[in-house]
């Protein structure tokens, strides 16, 4: 079975279709779910893993990149190249994937960059 849930909403568009479905497990990629949330799931006794987004919740397993390492290569590789003008284009603003890409991606930048480039 597939669910989709809108970016604007996440995960709370589909929980109450899932559980009822009687799934026997869930694979959830790219979407964004509070521990709250996690912790409903868990207690349906419904198995799941969270692919390329992070919960802070122990009872559920998750499958990610290492996102704040790519984002400081990413920022940094650029900056060794001399480019000066540099841009980061995230994600879906406030998920796990996108605050630890930008994270790394700053500090892949020499501290003037990051400085001239946060206040622009």
């Amino acid at each position: 079975m597939l669910f989709f849930a809108p970016s604007y909403s996440g995960f709370a568009t589909v929980i109450d279709d899932i559980i009822r479905s009687q799934v026997e497990g869930v694979l959830m990629l790219a979407i964004t779910m509070d521990s709250a949330q996690a912790e409903e799931v868990v207690d349906f006794g419904i198995p799941f893993v969270v692919i390329n987004r992070t919960v802070n919740f122990d009872g559920i397993s998750q499958v990610g990149s290492d996102n704040h390492s790519g984002g400081y290569w990413a920022g940094h590789y650029l900056s060794s190249l001399g480019h000066r003008r540099i841009a980061y284009l995230g994600g879906l603003p406030g998920s796990s994937t996108d605050l630890q890409r930008q994270a790394g991606f700053l500090e892949g930048l020499p501290p003037w960059e990051w400085i001239a480039m946060r206040w622009r």
